[in-house]
């Protein structure tokens, strides 16, 4: 299921996706309903009916206050078909006539003070492979000053500090469940070069040997962990230098059942901006490769790393094109070694609400 990621206030919000149907292709009825953040009860935006392959495009009208949008798309029980019941999110923003200037990013974590949806910078890459900045603090391709090698260095091992490593968003600690496969999608629609399929299919089995997560490649509409091209024209949060963004679906769990996890991650999102037509394919250099590690790692749990070293760091250089001490030690943490999860909601109500969280 789609949806934009940005909407401007009293703008459209289409939503777009596929449910599963019964082989004789029986029709479902789907409703959307939306809610703004801090608000507790959702609100009636549209219904309709699948197609008999299960298609369906609904759509709402944004509010006219700017702010976090949660929308859900739901579709009940058909005979032997469960219900089916997704969140997405939607940054509703008051529209403007002249883009805002992106600051230059610093290698410094970005504070995040609640599990909420928290767009932030990504690895960024420039057209002429020279990294740039990135508005904030995520991985941006940086300029190579002149006294600095211009050939890639060849690490002998995993470099920097194995402590080195966050959880995204609050610092709440979270992990995919260790008994179920990863399913994920790839929109290759506005892919930039002929590649990219192929590049991203390395980094999720790159992931996977050092997390122990098993993922599969699914249809697109089946997925709980989406891979999309866009551009800033269509995703405002792709502005400037940035080249992607990434980010997990959790929800609160009881940590004392769970290894002290605090939260379960249901769902992933990647969105990598297509505009950036220029940058090289491939890894073990500063590219497309690199930055998918990147936004995979934010998908799994992590956070910004503070050294350069680091693929989870929050500039994307020569220094860091493979995983350094402490993405090894974060991917482990968010990895499989403390088993399967117990879903079950925990804490107070309004905790057993999913929550996006997404990091440039």
């Amino acid at each position: 299921m789609k949806a934009p990621g940005t909407v401007t206030t009293g703008g459209q919000i289409k939503v777009r996706g596929r449910i599963p149907t019964s082989r004789a292709g029986a029709r479902r009825r789907t409703i959307v309903t939306y809610r703004s953040a801090g608000a507790r009860r959702w609100r009636s935006g549209d219904t309709g009916w699948t197609n008999r392959r299960g298609e369906f495009t609904l759509s709402i009208t944004a509010p006219a206050q700017a702010g976090l949008l949660s929308v859900r798309v739901a579709s009940p029980r058909l005979g032997r078909l469960e219900a089916v019941r997704r969140t997405l999110a939607v940054s509703v923003i008051a529209p403007t006539t002249t883009p805002t200037p992106t600051p230059a990013a610093t290698p410094t974590a970005t504070p995040t003070a609640t599990p909420t949806a928290t767009p932030t910078v990504t690895p960024t890459v420039t057209p002429t492979v020279t990294p740039t900045s990135s508005p904030t603090d995520t991985p941006t391709v940086a300029p190579t000053p002149s006294d600095e090698p211009t050939v890639e260095p060849t690490p002998t091992g995993p470099l920097g500090d194995p402590d080195d490593w966050t959880y995204i968003g609050s610092g709440d600690s979270m992990r995919w469940d260790a008994c179920q496969t990863i399913t994920w999608s790839y929109d290759a629609t506005a892919q930039p070069y002929p590649g990219a399929e192929a590049d991203m299919t390395k980094a999720f089995a790159m992931i996977a040997e050092k997390t122990g997560h098993s993922f599969s490649r699914v249809p697109l509409g089946d997925a709980a962990f989406t891979v999309d091209w866009s551009n800033p024209d269509e995703d405002v949060r792709l502005a400037g230098s940035v080249v992607g963004i990434g980010g997990p679906t959790t929800r609160r769990i009881d940590p004392a059942l769970n290894n002290g996890t605090q939260r379960a991650i249901v769902g992933g999102m990647v969105v990598l901006d297509a505009s950036h037509a220029s940058v090289p394919g491939g890894f073990g250099h500063s590219g497309w490769g690199q930055v998918m590690l990147h936004e995979i790692g934010h998908a799994t749990g992590l956070g910004h790393a503070s050294g350069r070293e680091q693929v989870m760091a929050p500039v994307a250089t020569i220094y860091n094109t493979v995983f350094g001490a402490g993405d090894l030690t974060g991917l482990a943490e968010v990895g499989t070694s403390k088993g399967c999860l117990q879903m079950d909601p925990y804490g107070r109500a309004a905790d057993r609400d999913t929550t996006v969280t997404w990091m440039e």
